[in-house]
């Protein structure tokens, strides 16, 4: 682990144990129910779940963090390693004792006041690593707020993959981020242009999931997995990633989503109450019958990206010289590009 980040989970976790304050988590009382959000893949360096109690169905509402759990990850060996308070209803796994490895089995366990939790086991997959993303530069038309139909420009990104490895049921789902970059112009002088990189999650509130069950083939071609709506051709200026985590599920895993998909409401959050709760993986161990809402996962990832290029989004044209920053009209963000929304100047290692 870098020294960086060892340095922030060590501040993070003596902070965290002694500026908690107390949080009252009633998980009998209606509309509040204890919600587990996350897990472990082999790969991260850090893994995160985060607590919160449910909203009432229908609420826009925000659901409340719990600040004050404990959390730790348990192996097939019993040995185990706790999570690192972040705040916000966040913990994370830095993995410093207990790495997370393919083929062993793991659960964790939850403590709230004097609320006891703990998840099935489940053993982590053989990750399935995908070929390769393609896509399609097209156009889309949906109906706005109004109730008038608005057409956009789109690209549409499929994947490409193997499946049935070893004649084994494959079991996915996929999410999906693009990043891009942006130079500053030299604005004077002494001026020494920097590049700021802007990334964030594509369709961040859909589940894509598939299983090759009853699919006898060995090969899953082009498989539609998000779009991008484009708003601002400006992000193809210069390089644009998109980036696809492939993650292999347990069935059981595969099941909970598939429920969640059939049942989630697109106009409200994923653990907003639905009409019949769906439960998930982790149980009071005192009282069986306590709903606890949410899954946590211990899934493989693999992930494969594309780079593209203002040549690569034909008929759309982007011209670089002018595009945004024609001389004598310039915008502030050719001068100092961090005034761009979710901008920063750390660079992606994969750039």
């Amino acid at each position: 682990m870098p020294l960086k980040l060892l340095t922030y989970c060590l501040i993070i976790f003596i902070s965290t144990t002694n500026c908690v304050e107390p949080y009252e988590f009633k998980p009998k009382e209606a509309g509040n129910f204890l919600v587990v959000d996350g897990g472990i893949t082999q790969v991260d360096d850090i893994n995160r779940i985060r607590l919160t109690t449910s909203t009432k169905y229908g609420t826009t509402t925000s659901a409340s963090p719990i600040e004050n759990a404990s959390i730790k990850l348990v192996n097939s060996n019993k040995e185990f390693e706790y999570f690192i308070n972040e705040g916000d209803g966040y913990y994370a796994h830095c993995g410093d004792s207990l790495k997370v490895e393919v083929g062993d089995s793991y659960y964790i366990e939850i403590d709230i006041n004097e609320n006891k939790y703990r998840s099935d086991p489940q053993t982590l997959p053989i990750p399935i690593d995908p070929d390769s993303i393609t896509y399609k530069i097209n156009y889309r038309s949906e109906i706005n707020t109004i109730g008038n139909e608005v057409t956009f420009e789109n690209i549409d990104i499929f994947i490409n993959t193997p499946i049935n490895i070893k004649g084994e049921i494959t079991r996915l789902k996929w999410k999906v981020d693009e990043s891009w970059s942006f130079t500053e112009r030299k604005c004077s002088p002494l001026h020494n242009p920097a590049t700021c990189y802007m990334s964030r999650k594509l369709n961040s509130d859909e589940f894509i999931i598939y299983s090759s069950e009853a699919i006898t083939g060995n090969y899953l071609p082009d498989k539609l997995i998000g779009y991008k709506k484009i708003l601002d051709r400006v992000e193809f200026i210069e390089k644009h990633y998109f980036n696809v985590h492939q993650f292999t599920l347990t069935e059981a895993a595969y099941d909970y989503w598939e429920k969640m998909v059939k049942i989630a409401n697109p106009s409200g959050d994923i653990f907003d109450l639905p009409p019949a709760q769906l439960t998930g993986n982790v149980h009071n161990i005192n009282d069986k019958d306590e709903i606890v809402l949410g899954y946590f996962e211990v899934v493989a990832k693999s992930t494969v990206r594309v780079a593209l290029y203002r040549s690569d989004i034909l008929p759309l044209t982007v011209k670089r010289k002018g595009y945004l920053c024609a001389v004598g009209k310039y915008v502030p963000a050719c001068c100092a590009c961090l005034v761009l929304d979710i901008s920063s100047t750390d660079r992606p290692d994969y750039w």
